[in-house]
């Protein structure tokens, strides 16, 4: 059976190759997309590689940064004078302040210069507290 030029054979050759070349261009199609595919993934695992070492980073700058700020902090705890420390430095100003006193009470006709006497004492006491005080401090 023949229709114009065309055959029957014809027709179905005719159809065949278009068949193979339509197969042939969805193949090519379907290996650029897995080329394509695989280059994204392959970008996004360097991207996520790349944010964990980031990541790990910034984490090790923190942690010596904390580090950092207790060591700034043991030391601020050292150099601070103990409540025991203090509590001894005012117990030892106390019998300070109690050997003059007993020590100018005693002395008589110095009633108005006994006044002045303790005011220096006290004066004396407190720049001796203060230096103790500063000495405790610096350890």
């Amino acid at each position: 059976m023949t229709v114009g030029d065309w055959t029957l054979g014809a027709v179905k050759e005719h159809f065949e190759t278009l068949r193979a070349a339509d197969e042939l261009r969805y193949q090519q199609l379907r290996e650029k997309e897995q080329i394509a595919l695989n280059a994204a993934l392959l970008s996004a695992e360097k991207a996520v590689q790349t944010a964990l070492l980031a990541a790990k980073e910034a984490v090790v700058k923190a942690e010596i940064a904390t580090e950092r700020r207790l060591e700034g902090l043991n030391e601020l705890r050292q150099g601070v004078a103990t409540k025991d420390q203090l509590d001894a430095m005012d117990r030892r100003l106390n019998e300070l302040k109690e050997t003059v006193s007993l020590f100018l009470g005693t002395q008589s006709g110095r009633a108005g210069g006994l006044k002045d006497y303790i005011g220096w004492i006290v004066a004396l006491a407190g720049v001796v507290a203060v230096i103790l005080s500063y000495v405790a401090l610096r350890r």
